[in-house]
């Protein structure tokens, strides 16, 4: 009997785009992983997300608890029971189990709680709600369980580890960005994806990702009303300035508007765009430059591939002393530069200039524990 492991992923997309390139290292023939999404929502978004739902496809099967019928629920509950009976049953979470998850604490050793992103960006989250939102982080611990990092940085990791008394194991294994597979994966089949979705939408090979948010207001901006409404229409005015000819790629986040999306493009009168869903990996291959008006993670998939990436965003004036008036994740752009339309012009003509080269990369993430990700290797099988 195989070792049958069940992800319960959250809504948003980023927790399965974390945990794949560490489930892709782990696959062998003694397992099989099984994704529960949570809702229609989520479900159409992972098959949005083409090269995650590939790979999720070659890992296992997809669970719509939303599309289950009684026959279905119960046929899963009893295979969930036999595997645990038989110790074949392995859970990953992504936080402290509550409402009707609390029964998962029941099962300890087989229960892992992974940390939600791959680049330890949950600290710096934190820090930036309790600024603008007076917040403080919800610390937990949980005894006679697994942890699964990516990072140092876990906002509640100092908690967890200054509480733990060794029974429960933590299995920091690095970022599993960085591990082999997933990257030969990527190399080989970029060009599939690149000319299948994009080559023949815009008759280019090389293009502009501009990495989209959430055009409401979020924390860690400053207050000025449809402050991202603002930062769009600058950003596509001085990238059309700087690079005429050159395609953008718009990548929506989860959360993005698409119907504001499309009327600011209206608006625009932009003409040589389009919008994609492709994994960061993907578009990084040919994409020239990477821009965001956020600090997003994607950012991070893009400098980690080398690809020259831009913040240009407008913080609070209380933020930019927490951060020494850089991103909140200096690491993972090349150029910050907070609501100033000429100074992102006068970047993006440096760049140009540059010919992207002499750029330096500057990125730096956890290295892979080999010890660890040996560990995790021999209890997933």
């Amino acid at each position: 009997m195989k070792t049958n492991i069940y992800i319960f992923l959250k809504p948003r997309l980023k927790t399965l785009d974390t945990l794949l390139p560490l489930l892709f290292y782990l696959k062998n023939d003694q397992n099989k992983f099984f994704f529960v999404i949570p809702n229609i929502n989520s479900y159409e978004e992972i098959e949005q997300n083409v090269v995650l739902n590939d790979l999720v496809i070659q890992l296992g099967e997809k669970i719509n608890l939303n599309k289950l019928n009684i026959v279905n629920k119960l046929f899963l509950s009893l295979r969930f029971l036999l595997n645990l009976f038989f110790k074949k049953l392995k859970i990953i979470i992504f936080d402290k189990p509550v409402g009707k998850k609390k029964f998962f604490i029941l099962l300890k050793k087989n229960l892992y709680i992974s940390e939600g992103d791959s680049y330890g960006n949950s600290s710096a989250i934190e820090i930036t709600k309790g600024i603008e939102k007076n917040t403080k982080p919800n610390h937990y611990y949980m005894p006679n369980i697994n942890l699964i990092l990516y990072s140092d940085s876990w906002y509640n990791y100092k908690f967890f580890n200054s509480n733990n008394n060794k029974s429960s194991d933590i299995f920091n294994i690095g970022n599993p960005r960085l591990l082999n597979k997933l990257k030969n994966y990527i190399n080989e089949k970029s060009e599939h994806y690149l000319s299948k979705y994009i080559y023949n939408k815009i008759n280019d090979d090389q293009f502009i990702t501009y990495i989209l948010g959430v055009f409401e207001k979020d924390f860690g901006w400053d207050n000025e009303k449809k402050i991202m409404h603002k930062l769009f229409m600058e950003t596509i005015k001085a990238i059309r300035h700087v690079y005429p000819n050159l395609p953008i790629i718009f990548k929506p986040y989860s959360m993005t508007n698409m119907n504001v999306l499309e009327d600011l493009i209206k608006i625009s009168n932009l003409k040589n765009y389009h919008i994609s869903y492709l994994h960061p990996f993907v578009l990084a291959k040919r994409s020239k430059f990477a821009i965001s008006n956020s600090c997003s993670t994607v950012l991070a998939d893009f400098k980690i591939n080398n690809t020259v990436t831009l913040e240009y965003s407008s913080y609070s004036n209380d933020l930019l002393r927490q951060t020494n008036f850089n991103s909140i994740q200096p690491q993972w752009v090349n150029y910050f530069i907070n609501n100033n339309y000429d100074e992102l012009t006068n970047v993006l003509i440096k760049i140009k200039k540059l010919n992207f080269e002499n750029i330096d990369n500057g990125f730096s993430t956890k290295a892979i524990n080999k010890e660890d990700l040996r560990s995790l290797e021999r209890r997933f099988s």
